[in-house]
């Protein structure tokens, strides 16, 4: 199997896998609906587009950003390290703003 599907697929499975922990097993399927944008239950957070893409980003980020490259590229001194250190700083200082709309972490939730 391709390593991009082998790292889709357990991204995926480790995801969809933590939902047990925060759902009862019957509230599973409404959770898959929700996901799917299908559910006719109202829900408090319904699952948006915008969502979506964070999940995406942070795969991105999780899975294919080397650290170990970002690293040596960013001690050259190069006109790309220093766009490079800007985009990251943008990148974590949107995630600050960003903070307020978050919930409790899951590990915090037994």
């Amino acid at each position: 199997m391709p390593r991009i599907v082998q790292i889709a697929l357990t991204f995926f499975l480790v995801s969809l896998g933590w939902a047990f922990f925060l759902f009862k097993l019957n509230d599973m399927a409404t959770f898959g609906l929700n996901l799917l944008g299908l559910s006719s239950v109202a829900v408090v957070t319904p699952v948006t587009a915008e969502m979506w893409s964070y999940l995406a980003g942070a795969t991105v980020v999780c899975y294919f950003l080397n650290p170990e490259k970002v690293t040596a590229l960013l001690r050259r001194g190069t006109r790309e390290s220093v766009l490079l250190g800007a985009v990251l700083g943008v990148v974590f200082f949107s995630a600050i703003l960003f903070l307020d709309r978050s919930q409790n972490f899951i590990y915090f939730r037994f």
